[in-house]
């Protein structure tokens, strides 16, 4: 191999390298701002009441979830605005994101800079999708938005 093919693969792979890691080290960061983080809930939902969260917050069929990667988020989230539409595709996705943004509320600083709120919301949502399962996001939903889910007629 020639010199400035041995050059030009060290610089590819280089590059490549970079382009794949750069997502997961804005992860690390990020997450590192959110003082602290979600827990499982301790409130179980009857089928009804999971049903009746999963659909006022955009979900289709049977509540799941799917568990995203920077890369996966990116994708889906490309995806979306080339739909124009309001909701990411990946099942939980949208549930994971509102439960991120109300957890948000209370753990950021407000002194945070707007681009720095948008991406620890990201990455929350991200961390919410790979570390809590459908069932406690519904149930903390359920708990944070009560006045979408109470009968005052």
């Amino acid at each position: 191999m020639s010199r400035k093919a041995r050059w030009f693969s060290t610089i590819l792979f280089s590059l490549l390298l970079i382009i794949y890691v750069t997502p997961w080290l804005l992860y690390s960061h990020y997450i590192d701002e959110v003082r602290e983080l979600p827990t499982p809930s301790q409130l179980e939902l009857t089928t009804e009441q999971r049903l009746l969260v999963w659909e006022e917050f955009g979900g289709l069929g049977e509540p799941s979830m799917v568990a995203m990667s920077p890369w996966s988020w990116m994708f889906h989230f490309f995806k979306m605005a080339s739909n124009e539409s309001m909701y990411m595709e990946a099942p939980g996705s949208h549930h994971a994101g509102v439960l991120a943004l109300r957890h948000m509320k209370v753990q950021i600083s407000d002194g945070s800079r707007v681009s720095d709120w948008h991406m620890v919301n990201i990455v929350l949502t991200i961390w919410i999708s790979r570390n809590l399962q459908i069932d406690d996001v519904l149930s903390q939903l359920f708990q944070f938005y009560p006045e979408l889910f109470t009968d005052d007629t």
